[in-house]
């Protein structure tokens, strides 16, 4: 199933995405954002995928010109109805454009009006400044720190943990729960 609103198409994640990702994932910024330290081969990024569970990815298009711009992952916790959440925008031209804000809008919808889902979390650095206005715009709270908890070639980095709960979503929406 297809996420789509004015801006961006949420499609299913397959093997024609796999090249592109891969490269996202080795640029310098994605794994400074996403704590990855060594760069990423195309055969692991198959096998990861191959195991995942309770899990969807969504390749994010930019509705305007069909283009393949990114990816967001979901992580189920069911018996929680609690749900991980990730985001990048891999094309450097379209950043800047409203489709981080457009997917995220999409997957919560989603996630709080059709899958009933009551919670969503997410981690995130302290400097990944992009990110961090994006989430508190969406009304996420900082839930804590993890002081520490990642170390790369610099030292540590902490990393901060937000959520948004159904109810708060449905404040910021007007209370609206089928639109």
């Amino acid at each position: 199933m297809d996420l789509e609103d004015e801006k961006a198409v949420l499609r299913k994640y397959e093997e024609i995405h796999f090249k592109k990702t891969v490269e996202w994932l080795n640029q310098e910024t994605i794994k400074h954002n996403f704590g990855i330290k060594k760069n990423i081969t195309l055969s692991q990024h198959e096998q990861w995928f191959a195991n995942l569970e309770n899990t969807f990815i969504k390749a994010i298009y930019d509705k305007e010109n069909n283009l393949y711009i990114g990816n967001t992952l979901v992580q189920f916790n069911k018996s929680n109805q609690s749900a991980f959440f990730q985001i990048y925008i891999g094309e450097e031209n379209v950043k800047g454009k409203g489709l981080a804000t457009s997917t995220l809008q999409l997957v919560l919808d989603y996630l709080f009006l059709h899958e009933q889902y009551n919670r969503v979390w997410l981690k995130v650095f302290p400097d990944n400044k992009k990110a961090l206005k994006l989430y508190r715009n969406f009304g996420f709270v900082l839930e804590g720190i993890e002081r520490e908890s990642y170390k790369d070639l610099n030292g540590f980095r902490n990393q901060m943990i937000f959520s948004i709960l159904k109810k708060d979503w449905l404040d910021k929406q007007g209370g609206i729960e089928n639109k």
